[in-house]
């Protein structure tokens, strides 16, 4: 249990139409504009009138000002990093979560997601894949969903109620990285949410299947992620391979480029200049796969874990590897412009969890062509979540004590990629040949990860 270390989860959502007309604000700086939407009824949230004192670089005076404040700055530094010739819109909430996501040691922080995603658009790097909707937009040049946001965010605002032991004087609203002891940095929170926002987020289903529908298709994400004992990467694995993957601990890996080339800044976390992925033996529902490993040194920002460090090396580079193009980087100056949206769009709500079992996600599809503007149809498609329990009599029981563990599953996954020869674990030869088959060790993870057919 971490005390000082809360959960930061990234889920994918939905838009929606609202229904009251919301604030925004856009946050301009050099390379791209990010026009933020707070949705928070009057009083509440981002309309907090409550009165403090600036702090920390954060020059307003009340509660609600003071927050929105760190939304734009951390807007305006990823704006400023990143080049994008057409507005970033970013819905935002600033809710209380609920005491079953803010009690003792324990707190959900924050989640954010892109909005849509879109495939085989003019200025599409790879074909067939889908990106991000606010990636997508600057690939294309244009704006591909008019009348919706990019991404959608939301922030705990428990955290100032003293809910979580690790922060008793709940949210820092400075933005100098200086939070005082008993506090949490939310500037640091933002710049990791609005990253997922931005791409850094895996639309596979925790069943292992392709996003979305009847047209499956990769993502610019999964495309680099590579589970070495294989050898392979996510586009060229089985869906049951891929959930075997997300149990590999240090054997998921980010192999694009250009974090390859900027490996060399780890002194652990990376296996040659593959850098690992936040894999673990036991299943984090909005953690595991999405973000890069807690073996980091030194730490990463898209760690899964709220950390000191503020480093975003890796993390551009990821965004690069995905199709995005960086601009030089500069010490934001964000301002405040206040302006009417004539279709406000948002989404109400999001279902976050840290249990074993993952609640289904909506992750919004879109395809666009070069030569009609797109009509993007948002569609949910419902992900099965293989949650590791302990079976009875199935026939991969190397040790016969009546239930399948995780070492065991391990152990003929081993033999098969190994291309070894039976041992002590002749159940899961099927054909009484002494080898395990692709087909076979498929079966056995499944009988494992679902029970015995």
């Amino acid at each position: 249990m971490f005390e000082q270390r809360p959960t930061i989860a990234a889920v994918a959502m939905a838009a929606c139409i609202l229904l009251f007309a919301p604030v925004v604000h856009s946050a301009r700086v050099q390379a791209a504009t990010f026009k933020v939407v707070a949705a928070d009824i009057a009083g509440d949230g981002f309309n907090d009138t409550t009165p403090r004192a600036p702090v920390g670089g954060n020059p307003k005076t009340t509660l609600g000002a003071q927050r929105l404040f760190v939304m734009q700055y951390a807007a305006g530094v990823w704006g400023n990093l990143l080049h994008s010739d057409v507005v970033i819109r970013l819905g935002i909430d600033f809710d209380p979560f609920g005491p079953n996501e803010c009690v003792g040691n324990s707190a959900l922080l924050g989640s954010a997601g892109p909005s849509t995603a879109f495939a085989n658009f003019s200025g599409a790097p790879r074909s067939n894949t889908l990106y991000a909707s606010a990636l997508a937009d600057s690939l294309a040049g244009r704006d591909l969903f008019p009348n919706g946001t990019d991404i959608e965010a939301e922030f705990n605002q428990d955290i100032d109620s003293a809910c979580f032991n690790g922060a008793p004087n709940g949210w820092y609203y400075g933005v100098d990285n200086n939070p005082p002891q008993g506090t949490l940095n939310l500037f640091q929170v933002v710049l990791h949410e609005l990253a997922h926002g931005l791409g850094f987020a895996s639309f596979v289903g925790y069943d292992g299947s392709n996003c979305c529908g009847n047209s499956p298709m990769d993502d610019a994400f999964s495309v680099n992620l590579e589970w070495h004992q294989a050898g392979l990467t996510w586009q060229f694995l089985t869906e049951e391979e891929r959930v075997m993957s997300m149990y590999a601990g240090d054997g998921l890996h980010w192999i694009g480029p250009n974090v390859r080339a900027a490996a060399a800044v780890l002194t652990a976390g990376r296996t040659d200049d593959h850098v690992q992925m936040f894999a673990p033996v036991v299943f984090q529902p909005g953690a595991s796969v999405s973000h890069f490993s807690t073996t980091l040194t030194p730490n990463e920002l898209l760690e899964p874990f709220l950390n000191t460090s503020s480093s975003r090396t890796l993390t551009m580079k990821a965004l690069q590897d995905m199709g995005w193009v960086l601009e030089n980087a500069v010490t934001p100056s964000p301002t405040a412009t206040m302006t009417l949206p004539s279709t406000p769009t948002r989404t109400p709500t999001q279902t976050p969890t840290r249990t074993p079992t993952r609640t289904p996600s909506a992750v919004p599809t879109s395809t666009a062509t070069a030569s009609t503007t797109p009509s993007p149809t948002p569609t949910a498609t419902p992900m099965l979540s293989p949650t590791p329990r302990r079976i009875s009599s199935c026939e991969c029981d190397c040790n016969a004590d009546g239930g399948v563990s995780i070492a065991e599953v391990q152990g003929v996954a081993n033999i098969y990629l190994g291309v070894k020869s039976m041992e002590n674990c002749t159940g899961a030869d099927a054909n009484g040949d002494s080898m395990v088959s692709i087909q076979e060790l498929q079966r056995a993870s499944l009988e494992y990860l679902y029970g015995c057919p």
